[in-house]
C-alpha cells in the first residue's frame, strides 16, 4: 500500500470512478463513488469490513439506500409525498409502489469532486459537492439553491465526515438531513447494540410517527447493550437522543472486546435503529428531525423541524471507527 502514512488513489468501481483513502499504519481503507451519491461503499480496518458494501454497481445505483453510507435529504418518508412549510406547498415524486416520498435523491445522484489530498496532518481526504441548481428534476419539486459539501477523511484509522449545507437562494428552505450507515454484524450471537436512547417515538404499521415519545423497555436495553439477535427486524425504531451534545453509539463484540463506534454531532438529536432483512447488519441512522416532521402538528422544537434561511450555513459531523 506504499511507504507513506496516508495515501489517496483513484481507480474504477466497474464503470464509475472511485476514490480510495488509505491509512497504512492502521491498515485501513475507505472507498467512495462520487458519481453515485458520493457514496462510501467500503470501509475496512485490518481486512474487516465496518460498512456493508454493495454487491455491484447496479445494486448501488438501483438500491442506493441499502448499502454503504447513503445520505438522506430528507431522511425516511413523507406522507402522501407532500407537505406545507411556511405557507409554501411541496409535492414530491412518490416511491414506486407507494404513495409516499422516500429518502430524497442525493444518495444516487452524481456529486462533483472538489479536492483531494493526503498528508500527515490531515490524513487522506476527499471533498465532494452537490448543487441543487445543477439538477432541474429536483428543483421542479424543491426549488431552492442549496449547496451540499462533504469532506470525507480517514485519519488515525477513523472515518470522519464533515459536511455543510449552504442556502445560496433568496428564500428559506426546509431542512431535514440524515445518514443511513449499514454496519455488518459478525458474529451475531455475541454482538450488542448500545445507544444512549432517552425515549422512543411510537411508529405506525405504515412507518409514520403515531404519538409522543416515551421511555420504553427497548430504550433501557439499548442503553445497557441489546443483543443483536433480539433486536426486531421488521420496521424501525425512532429514538430520541440526549440533546445539545454529540452522541456515541456502539456495536460491541462481547467475545473479542472489539467495538464499532459511531459518533454524531449535536445537530442529530434523533436516531433510527434499523435491522435489514437482506443482510446480517444493523443501521444506526442520525437524523435532524423525526420522520415526516413537516406534516407533524407538534412544535418544531419537539420534532426538529427547521428551515435554512437565505445565505445561512448548516454544518455537522459524524465519524466511525473500530477499537479492540
Amino acid at each position: 500500500m506504499g511507504n507513506t502514512r496516508y495515501e489517496i488513489m483513484q481507480q474504477r468501481y466497474e464503470d464509475e470512478a472511485s476514490w480510495v483513502l488509505v491509512d497504512n499504519r492502521n491498515n485501513a481503507a475507505v472507498e467512495l463513488v462520487p458519481g453515485v451519491g458520493s457514496h462510501v461503499i467500503r470501509f475496512e480496518v485490518e481486512g474487516h469490513p465496518l460498512v456493508l458494501p454493495p454487491t455491484n454497481l447496479d445494486t448501488l445505483r438501483n438500491s442506493s439506500a441499502r448499502y454503504g453510507v447513503p445520505i438522506l435529504f430528507p431522511p425516511n418518508r413523507i406522507h402522501g409525498a407532500q407537505y406545507t412549510y411556511k405557507g409554501r406547498a411541496y409535492t414530491f415524486p412518490a416511491k414506486a409502489g407507494t404513495p409516499h416520498y422516500m429518502h430524497g435523491e442525493l444518495s444516487y445522484k452524481p456529486w462533483q469532486v472538489v479536492e483531494s489530498g493526503a498528508d500527515e496532518g490531515q490524513g487522506a481526504y476527499l471533498i465532494t459537492r452537490f448543487r441543487y441548481e445543477d439538477h432541474l428534476d429536483i428543483c421542479n419539486h424543491f426549488p431552492h439553491h442549496l449547496v451540499f459539501e462533504m469532506t470525507y477523511r480517514l485519519y488515525e484509522g477513523k472515518l470522519i465526515c464533515s459536511g455543510s449545507i449552504h442556502n445560496e437562494g433568496n428564500d428559506e428552505a426546509p431542512l431535514a438531513l440524515g445518514f443511513h450507515p449499514y454496519f455488518p454484524v459478525k458474529p451475531k450471537l455475541s454482538t450488542k447494540v448500545v445507544i444512549p436512547a432517552v425515549t422512543e417515538w411510537p411508529i405506525s404499521a405504515t412507518g409514520f410517527v403515531d404519538g409522543l415519545p416515551q421511555a420504553t423497555v427497548a430504550c433501557e436495553k439499548l442503553r445497557s447493550g441489546w443483543s443483536f439477535e433480539d433486536v426486531p427486524s421488521e420496521g424501525y425504531m425512532l429514538l430520541e437522543m440526549p440533546r445539545g451534545q454529540s452522541n456515541r453509539c456502539e456495536l460491541q463484540d462481547t467475545e473479542t472486546g472489539t467495538k464499532i463506534i459511531m459518533e454524531s454531532s449535536e445537530q442529530f438529536p434523533f436516531m433510527v435503529l434499523f435491522k435489514p432483512a437482506w443482510a446480517d447488519a444493523i443501521s444506526l441512522e442520525p437524523y435532524t428531525y423525526i420522520t415526516d416532521g413537516f406534516n407533524s402538528s407538534l412544535d418544531d422544537e419537539v420534532t426538529g423541524v427547521r428551515g435554512l434561511q437565505a445565505g445561512e450555513w448548516f454544518s455537522y459531523e459524524w465519524s466511525v471507527w473500530q477499537t479492540s
